[in-house]
């Protein structure tokens, strides 16, 4: 005859850390976006940069849990092309304000000037032309007179 036991017992099955199925892109696609951006706005390059080089140091270290490394080189190729164009255009933009700051206000010095001298002769011509319809109807009124 066969029996068969009936008693229960427990054992801890040992857990098996697995992997998740996706990798990481979280930083990728950081140091892509900003990359994207800093092409338009060049302070954001530099954090496009930072991410993206973190993100290949990480998935040159974890490869199986990190990916994205297309996402990270276009990052770090915008981010340092924003940096190398961005910035010494914001420097040039700065440098044009400040260099054309005394031409601006020569400029509307010289407008005020003139707009002054227009209305001082539109004042002196209307003056005229008073002066001269006052003559006019002094001149109809002694005519008029017996």
């Amino acid at each position: 005859v066969l029996s068969f036991s009936t008693t229960y017992s427990p054992k801890k099955k040992p857990r098996i850390r697995k992997e998740p199925s996706y990798k990481k892109r979280d930083l990728a696609i950081c140091g892509l976006a900003f990359g994207i951006i800093g092409a338009w706005f060049p302070p954001l390059a530099i954090p496009a940069v930072i991410c993206g080089h973190k993100a290949l140091a990480k998935l040159k270290k974890f490869p199986q849990r990190y990916g994205g490394k297309g996402m990270a080189m276009a990052g770090v190729i915008l981010g340092w092309l924003g940096v190398a164009i961005g910035i010494p255009a914001m420097i040039f933009l700065i440098s044009m304000e400040v260099l054309t700051k005394d031409v601006r206000e020569e400029a509307l010095k010289w407008q005020q000037e003139r707009e002054e001298e227009q209305r001082k002769d539109f004042i002196r011509k209307g003056a005229e032309r008073a002066a001269e319809a006052y003559r006019e109807s002094l001149q109809e009124s002694i005519n008029d007179q017996p």
